[in-house]
């Protein structure tokens, strides 16, 4: 019904406000009841409860260094923390009690002597390794609430120390078990060490393996020694060479010279001859040392020399002699004997060379003979000497982990019998209470008056929220897509709804009306017609009779000729209230038994009564009389308000839908259920009766006045504004 204008978005009103405060209103008697019970529980707790009384002591905790591990106390929890959770406990609050003399389970101890034991810390000392913490105890008896904290504190230090020293001789005992089972795995593993050596002859396979290790670099030398002798060969076999070419090669070439990998082009010693040069930078790449000729060599040197001395003097004399001169055939012997003896070398040099070949070659086949074994070797010490690794990796394994067990056990055995990490000193109580803090006047007032309010305004709105009663118009417009006509206030409870006269004596109330009246005016541009307009309400009890007549009086006073029609055969509420039960009517007409009559009732408006009830007439209701009649009255009045049966359970309204313009459906704040009405407007919808609105009835502007207004003023200015513009007959009342 309340309709925004222009996009226009509601935010906070202080309508909003009394909204929450009707809801507390509606429920007064409950609000008022939660409040007595709660009040009255309080009243029954302040006489019947315990007095108790409270005793503060004050506790300095204060951090030791471990003797072994000086770092380990600042990985322990703080000492408050520990107080915290030991001191209320069961078990710490059973041996105080013992050494207190009380003989008792825990259970008993609360019951009739300690309520509470709380523990926190009281402030942060300079130094961070104290704390000083605050122990409140509440209890049934002073004197015993008064020792309770030191009789705590001693037995948790005493429970600590034989927790810590328990702990202790478990922790002993098991490091010399885990001791001893590590020495009998470090035993059996050398044994089975000596058992694998045995068994894989592991030193025979390991001076085996020396032996051949290096078989793979003697390999490979003698393999690049006899390719460099191949070579040397292939090139001694050229025969553009001569002797000093050939013998330098040769004497190039000694075993113990060789640097192997290093191919050089050999050359030539300062003062070597031309010859020699020449031979030298035509051979091949060889392994020469720094001496191309060594010292025992140059014997030959000198030979060739001297040849070639005496050849250069038989070229000489050549010239001089003739070829069978004595000096001629004397310089020729001398210089074959020359070359022979260099041959000789050479041959000597070349016999030399061929053997140290023939034992390069042979020491090949040899040490390759010898490779499947060097192969068979290395993979057998190789897998021996994997299991013989693992085995002493595990050996060392183990070491460590009996050095470090040993090590534990000593610092065990080292501080077992003191506590390292906390010291605990009692300070002596802080204060106590000179009488029972409980039950406490003030605190008590004050938790009654709140519990009291919160269970109250509680119970209200979910009551409110079980409610499934319409309490707004906006309730309905949202869910069930019908307008909102107008609000009809509620009526004090010393008035008769059912006088006549009751418009006259609350102006609001008649007021209303006119606003409903307005609505449905504006609203008739929206249908063909609206001349007869149907009031009914989902049940019973709803008001649709006082409404119908209300509004049958504010059409009249418009000056329009207005007919009140008591369609309600069964009940006829509206006829006993005008005219009385025996008034013949509408009922009789149907039946056959009479004429209809409109009785003048007040200006401009006149009523029908129903009649006398009868089946027949029911039947009636939807047949060509019925039609002929309401025809006739739309010649005769400007418009026909005629109270309707309820909706629901009856077919009444129904079956004179042919002879209505539409309906206006009354619906009783907090009265009508949800589920009721949606059922009814939907009966309605699939009967194809147009629908103009509803009036809300009942408004109680005592619990949500406020709330209510808010859709009145809106309809009040509605009607305002639709007069100023020219919408409205200037004649309303």
């Amino acid at each position: 019904m309340a309709q925004s204008t222009g996009g226009e978005e509601k935010g906070f009103s202080f309508d909003d406000i009394f909204v929450h405060v009707g809801i507390i209103l509606r429920q007064t008697r409950l609000v008022v009841l939660a409040g007595c019970l709660v009040i009255t529980g309080g009243l029954i707790y302040y006489c019947y409860a315990r007095p108790v009384y409270e005793a503060k002591s004050q506790v300095k905790c204060v951090y030791v260094a471990d003797p072994v591990d000086k770092q380990r106390a600042f990985k322990e929890r703080p000492g408050w923390l520990a107080l915290r959770e030991n001191l209320p406990s069961e078990r710490i609050g059973g041996l105080a009690a013992k050494r207190l003399g009380i003989d008792m389970g825990f259970r008993s101890i609360k019951k009739h002597f300690i309520r509470r034991v709380h523990v926190y810390k009281e402030r942060s000392a300079e130094n961070l390794n104290d704390d000083l913490v605050r122990v409140e105890v509440l209890g049934y008896t002073p004197d015993i609430v008064e020792k309770w904290s030191e009789a705590l504190l001693e037995e948790f230090k005493v429970d600590r120390l034989n927790k810590r020293n328990a702990k202790a001789e478990v922790e002993i005992s098991k490091g010399e078990s885990e001791l001893k089972i590590a020495a009998e795995n470090i035993a059996r593993l050398k044994q089975e060490k000596i058992e694998l050596e045995e068994r894989l002859n592991y030193n025979r396979l390991e001076e085996e393996m020396r032996t051949l290790r290096n078989l793979p670099r003697m390999l490979n030398e003698n393999h690049e020694r006899l390719e460099l002798m191949v070579g040397i060969l292939a090139q001694l076999n050229k025969k553009e060479m001569d002797v000093l070419q050939r013998f330098s090669l040769l004497s190039s070439y000694e075993d113990s010279a060789l640097k192997m990998g290093q191919m050089v082009q050999m050359q030539p010693r300062p003062g070597t001859s031309q010859l020699q040069t020449g031979a030298l930078q035509s051979a091949p790449l060889v392994v020469v040392t720094p001496d191309n000729v060594k010292k025992d060599h140059k014997a030959w040197i000198d030979i060739y020399q001297n040849a070639n001395a005496l050849r250069k003097e038989y070229d000489e004399k050549r010239a001089i002699f003739l070829p069978g001169h004595p000096s001629m055939l004397q310089l020729q012997n001398r210089l074959e004997k020359v070359e022979r003896e260099l041959n000789q070398h050479y041959e000597s040099a070349y016999a030399s060379f061929l053997l140290s070949h023939s034992n390069t070659d042979n020491e090949g086949k040899r040490l390759r003979d010898q490779m499947p074994r060097y192969k068979e070797v290395t993979r057998n010490f190789g897998e021996a000497k994997r299991s013989m690794d693992h085995i002493d990796n595990k050996v060392k394994d183990y070491q460590k982990r009996h050095d470090k067990l040993r090590d534990k056990v000593e610092q065990v055995r080292l501080s077992h019998s003191i506590d390292p990490f906390l010291e605990i000193s009692y300070q002596g109580l802080v204060g106590v209470s000179d009488g029972s803090i409980v039950p406490n006047k003030g605190k008590l007032l004050i938790y009654c008056m709140g519990g009291a309010l919160l269970l109250g305004i509680g119970l209200a709105y979910f009551m409110e929220y079980m409610d499934s009663s319409v309490k707004t118009p906006e309730n309905l417009e949202t869910e069930l897509q019908i307008h909102g006509l107008g609000l009809v206030p509620e009526l004090p409870s010393n008035v008769d709804g059912d006088s006549l006269g009751v418009h006259e004596e609350f102006p609001m109330f008649k007021e209303s009306f006119r606003v409903i009246r307005t609505n449905l005016i504006l609203r008739q541009d929206d249908h063909e017609q609206s001349q007869v307009i149907m009031i009914s309400s989902s049940m019973p009890q709803e008001g649709k009779s006082l409404n119908s007549l209300e509004l049958a009086r504010s059409f009249a006073e418009l000056g329009e000729r207005t007919l009140l029609l008591d369609a309600d055969l069964r009940r006829g509420k509206q006829t006993r209230k005008i005219v009385g039960k025996k008034k013949s009517g509408l009922a009789d007409f149907l039946d056959g038994n009479g004429q209809v009559e409109p009785i003048p009732f007040e200006d401009n408006l006149d009523f029908l009564p129903s009649g006398r009830f009868s089946a027949q007439a029911i039947e009636s209701l939807g047949g060509q009389t019925f039609s002929a009649l309401m025809m006739g009255f739309r010649l005769q009045y400007d418009r026909i308000i005629v109270d309707g049966p309820p909706l629901l359970g009856l077919p009444d309204v129904f079956m004179m839908k042919e002879s209505l313009d539409g309906m206006v459906v009354i619906v009783s704040a907090g009265h009508t259920v949800f589920p009721q009405i949606r059922l009814a407007i939907s009966q309605i919808k699939n009967s194809r009766i147009p629908i103009f609105g509803f009036i809300f009835n009942r408004v109680s502007f005592r619990t949500g006045g406020r709330y209510y207004r808010y859709y009145y003023r809106n309809y009040e200015y509605y009607q305002q504004s639709k007069v100023t513009e020219g919408f409205l007959p200037e004649q309303t009342s």
